[in-house]
């Protein structure tokens, strides 16, 4: 079974600058209020079942549904199942990537195709209503996998997570800074984290630092967000572990992704953080241009 599916390419660098914060912070704010949904349907579903136990007897049942609720009684047993089927699985402290409609299709699904949906939703995988019915499609034409095809699998799955490993070391120049960046998404992900990680390429520039990683991380308390010029602060921002160091120029301890790139510097780091930086250079310039004024043509 396979979720695979075309996505769309979307870049933030193909949005104008003054937009790209206010998107993200939407889009933070809608997967927050889905997954807030997704717990609706089954705290819904869990209310009909005990209802529906209180009332024993169907007919009594039905008439209730149809009389003082705003759907239908087929809709209500939907919902009953999918409490049944998610939930075990769907706690307001355990974020999911499967969308609410997705919930009705899985929720007449075999236990098999339920399972493996929740291990791809833990894993990070979107899982769309269209996404669910082609589960269930699959599962009935293959029918359950063997036990040679779960291990097969599981291997596949381990021999996935080591090349994206190797990937990342070799990504990034710095092979103690790729092992730190991987050890913390490593905390990430078992925190129950969906994490997301993006290098904006094409932002303009004018300092000429190399592109920043952008990473979000969707975590039972909430959402947090950094973008950061390497993967490890990102995450470490994230993580709320991000150190600080004094600005001389601010009189005040900042953290570290607010300080540029120089592998020059002890620490790989510039002295004064780049709002400071950019003010000395803004002020060198201005001095520099001053002082051709006024000695004058040649």
């Amino acid at each position: 079974m396979s979720t695979a599916a075309l996505v769309p390419v979307f870049r933030y660098a193909d949005v104008p600058p003054a937009d790209r914060e206010w998107l993200r912070a939407k889009a933070d704010d809608i997967r927050s209020h889905a997954y807030r949904a997704v717990c609706d349907y089954v705290r819904i579903g869990q209310a009909l079942a005990e209802a529906r136990a209180r009332l024993r007897k169907k007919r009594r049942f039905r008439a209730w549904v149809e009389s003082d609720l705003p759907f239908g009684r087929a809709y209500a047993y939907k919902l009953i199942k999918v409490a049944a089927a998610f939930g075990p699985h769907v706690k307001p402290d355990s974020p999911t990537t499967i969308a609410p409609e997705a919930l009705v299709v899985l929720a007449a699904a075999p236990a098999d195709v339920v399972a493996y949906a929740v291990e791809q939703a833990a894993d990070g995988h979107r899982i769309t209503a269209r996404d669910a019915k082609h589960l269930v499609v699959d599962y009935h034409r293959r029918g359950t996998p063997t036990p040679g095809e779960s291990a097969r699998h599981r291997a596949a799955v381990a021999a996935c997570d080591a090349e994206e490993r190797r990937l990342l070391l070799e990504t990034v120049k710095d092979s103690e800074r790729a092992v730190l960046a991987v050890e913390r998404l490593g905390r990430l992900a078992r925190a129950g984290a969906v994490v997301t990680v993006a290098a904006v390429v094409d932002d303009d520039d004018a300092d000429g630092d190399p592109p920043p990683f952008h990473v979000t991380a969707l975590l039972p308390g909430g959402t947090r967000a950094a973008t950061r010029r390497a993967l490890a602060d990102a995450l470490a921002a994230v993580l709320g572990e991000e150190a600080t160091r004094y600005c001389p120029g601010c009189k005040a301890d900042k953290l570290f992704g607010e300080f540029g790139e120089n592998r020059l510097k002890p620490g790989g780091l510039e002295s004064r953080c780049k709002v400071c930086e950019r003010a000395r250079h803004r002020d060198r310039k201005r001095r520099l241009k001053a002082a051709k004024l006024l000695k004058g043509p040649p």
